[in-house]
C-alpha cells in the first residue's frame, strides 16, 4: 500500500502496475481497490497486469487480453451490455484452448 501510494503522489498520466494484489489477502486487496478509486489522480490511466478479473472488473474501463501473440482491446461496459457476461467470463470465452 506504501508503493502505491508513494507512485500515486507522483502526478503521472500513466502508471504501469504488475499484479499489485498477488498474494495479498482478501481484505487488503478490497482496501487497495478502494484507495485506487479515490486517489487515482484525475485524467490519469492505470494499466494493470492482473488475475483478479471479478474483483476488478467495475474499476475497469476496458480489458486488454494478450492471448497467443494478438491483442484485443475492449471496453467492459461493451462487454456487460453486448455479451451479457462479466468481464472474466469474456476472458475466458476468449482464451480459451481451441
Amino acid at each position: 500500500m506504501i508503493a502505491l501510494s508513494l507512485g500515486l503522489s507522483r502526478r503521472a498520466a500513466l502508471y504501469l502496475s504488475d499484479e499489485p494484489l498477488a498474494s495479498i489477502e482478501p481484505k487488503l486487496r478490497r482496501d487497495i481497490r478502494r484507495f485506487l478509486l479515490r486517489c487515482m489522480p484525475e485524467g490519469s490511466s492505470l494499466v494493470m497486469v492482473t488475475h483478479h478479473l471479478n474483483e476488478l472488473q467495475y474499476m475497469l474501463d476496458e480489458l486488454a487480453i494478450l492471448h497467443r501473440h494478438t491483442i484485443r482491446q475492449i471496453e467492459t461496459e461493451t462487454i456487460r451490455r453486448e455479451y451479457g457476461i462479466s468481464v472474466e467470463d469474456y476472458f475466458l470465452k476468449e482464451t480459451k484452448n481451441d
